[in-house]
């Protein structure tokens, strides 16, 4: 079942995981990767609205500082909600569904879930 109901931040929430390499616009095509390592963050404004996000992780190196930019929640197919990752350019790249209060799944830009393999899936679990 997934869950309508929007996550509440208070003013930042974090999901982790790892997530095989085929996250699409992440890794160039033919590159070597075995997995990718993922720390989120997503902030919220004084109203608990959609602010900024920040990432962690293989794609994006701590000793870089991440990579960050603005997220906004839409909904998604029969009224799913999906957090969008904008890049710097203000350009869609991330599409996470929340399947509920603890958890998100990476799709396409379509909404269609990303599949993992057998070591992997494209998860992220809420950090308490």
């Amino acid at each position: 079942m997934i869950t309508k109901q929007q996550i509440v931040t208070n003013d930042s929430i974090a999901f982790e995981g790892r997530t095989p390499c085929g996250v699409p616009g992440i890794i160039e095509h033919g590159k070597l990767c075995y997995k990718l390592k993922w720390y989120l963050v997503l902030y919220s404004n004084k109203k608990n609205e959609p602010a900024t996000y920040r990432i962690l992780g293989t794609p994006y190196r701590r000793e870089e500082g991440g990579t960050r930019g603005n997220w906004k929640i839409t909904t998604g197919k029969d009224g799913r909600i999906v957090y969008q990752l904008n890049d710097e350019n203000a350009k869609p790249f991330i599409y996470l569904l929340q399947l509920d209060q603890g958890v998100l799944m990476f799709t396409d830009a379509k909404g269609n879930l990303l599949v993992g393999d057998h070591d992997f899936s494209y998860i992220l679990n809420r950090r308490f």
